[in-house]
């Protein structure tokens, strides 16, 4: 069971953000991405995802 977010969020965007956060935009989490289309992949779903 999801309970909600304090601040309102849907427990999917809670979730998209949460697990985006673990992320670091130095190190690239997929085989092949550049990390220069990694760093700006991850600041533009930053972006998003807030």
């Amino acid at each position: 069971m999801h309970l909600p977010d304090p601040a309102g969020l849907p427990p999917t965007v809670l979730s998209w953000s949460r697990g985006l956060a673990s992320l670091s935009p130095g190190v690239v989490p997929c085989r092949g991405l550049r990390e220069e289309e990694w760093r700006e992949t991850h600041e533009r779903c930053k972006v998003r995802v807030n």
